[in-house]
């Protein structure tokens, strides 16, 4: 709460933390999945989110959609997330050449979710190989700038300045091993990433 400078130990494993545009509210996206229902009616494969609403002092577990491995929030609707992912029973089991792609939206913090249409036009963002987002290619968008992209693949930071058409090695990173990266909502230049050597901060863009 003061900037880094003294740090409290909460109970909740802090992995793929993503913070509302409230403030208050956070979120984390569990690995693993939940049946529910019952033997008569029917089990239902889930998986689950763990939600916040008091800054990280208490979590409860949310049932969102099995196909979710990622979530976004929205840049200025609070209670407002997007849910990507893929089907990989799908593409190994019925076309090992296509993995069908799954897009989500709430806007109640997760409680409910509608499986939407793919956005028309929608490019995956890293790489020379296409692939999906998922968490473990993490990526911040400049919200001073939505065509520029910072994309995390295999430990290498990517970046991109015509909204993912063409990425390139971000020379200057401060680490070859990143595991996350965001920039700073109120002051763009000023840039946070998670390294396996610790956390780093930049004041100049990078």
């Amino acid at each position: 709460t003061n900037g880094g400078s003294a740090w409290d130990f909460v109970t909740e494993t802090g992995c793929y933390l993503i913070r509302d545009v409230n403030g208050t509210t956070m979120y984390r996206l569990s690995t693993n999945y939940w049946w529910t229902g019952d033997a008569r009616k029917g089990w239902l494969l889930r998986g689950w989110l763990w939600r916040s609403q008091d800054a990280g002092k208490s979590w409860r577990r949310i049932l969102i959609p099995p196909a979710i491995e990622t979530i976004v929030t929205h840049a200025d609707q609070t209670g407002h997330l997007y849910g990507f992912g893929k089907d990989s029973f799908y593409q190994t089991s019925v076309n090992p050449d296509f993995q069908e792609q799954y897009y989500f939206d709430t806007i109640d913090y997760g409680d409910t979710w509608t499986k939407q249409e793919s956005p028309a036009g929608a490019k995956p963002c890293y790489g020379s190989t296409p692939q999906f987002i998922d968490k473990y290619r993490p990526m911040a968008i400049d919200p001073g700038d939505g065509d520029h992209v910072f994309v995390i693949d295999n430990g290498i930071l990517l970046e991109s300045h015509d909204s993912c058409e063409t990425t390139g090695v971000f020379a200057t990173a401060p680490n070859t091993n990143m595991n996350s990266i965001a920039f700073d909502p109120n002051q763009s230049s000023t840039i946070y990433a998670g390294t396996d050597s610790g956390a780093f901060i930049s004041f100049d863009d990078g």
